[in-house]
């Protein structure tokens, strides 16, 4: 391993231990102000800028996102410092 590689791979791991997300979930409220109902995340609106919410990534970036849980759809916008 090349020095400059062990000191790059030191740096990214402080640099992400000192990162810490955190998120805020809302539901999204369906046109006669209850709850929007779903099965899976593909049904749940999204605005231009959101996506689907990726469940097995730990999140390093501020994003908005939407997913379905308990059959009500949700929008988690997460942001890292």
């Amino acid at each position: 391993m090349k020095p400059w590689t062990f000191l790059l791979s030191a740096a990214l791991a402080v640099a992400g231990a000192a990162c810490t997300c955190s998120s805020l979930d809302s539901s999204i409220p369906a046109a006669d102000g209850g709850a929007l109902v779903c099965v899976v995340p593909e049904d749940c609106p999204r605005t231009g800028t959101e996506i689907i919410c990726v469940t097995n990534s730990n999140p390093d970036y501020t994003s908005t996102c939407v997913t379905c849980r308990s059959n009500q759809c949700i929008r988690v916008v997460t942001s890292c410092p």
